[in-house]
């Protein structure tokens, strides 16, 4: 199979979706849910990127394989995390959790980067800072008043 644009892929597999909507049965018939494009993406690792979480649904309903990765060996699991799609449709369907990409990342540690627990970390400084500051306000007062 040729090379196709991550545009062209996510278009055809939409198109086929629509298709498959109207007549169940026969997504198993189109064998282009393992297709890769030059980006070596199947369709469920790009409609993942795509953020488009209906079809990754879809895709993952009709048996895609939530086990496939990129060349830089990423999962469906890491790919979500990472663009912050909802991971529960995979996790759902035992994909396995402790996969390493080439650089040795889990899934999980992908979360920590893409700025979930980053942003936690962030808001808890925030909050650390702004009671230290009442703090240091309240001290302050109390000095001038005793």
């Amino acid at each position: 199979m040729s090379p196709m644009s991550a545009a062209a892929l996510l278009s055809t597999m939409l198109r086929f979706a629509r298709i498959c909507h109207l007549q169940q049965s026969c997504f198993h018939t189109i064998p282009t849910t393992e297709a890769r494009n030059k980006d070596d993406l199947t369709p469920l690792l790009l409609t993942i990127s795509e953020r488009k979480q209906q079809m990754v649904e879809f895709l993952v309903k009709k048996e895609a394989n939530i086990h496939v990765f990129d060349k830089k060996k990423r999962t469906a699991l890491m790919f979500a995390v990472s663009y912050e799609s909802n991971a529960v449709s995979l996790l759902q369907h035992s994909v396995n959790i402790f996969s390493q990409d080439v650089f040795g990342w889990t899934a999980e540690e992908c979360a920590v980067i893409s700025g979930v627990i980053i942003h936690q970390l962030i808001t808890d400084h925030k909050e650390k800072r702004y009671l230290l500051k009442i703090a240091t306000q309240w001290m302050r007062f109390l000095r001038k008043t005793l």
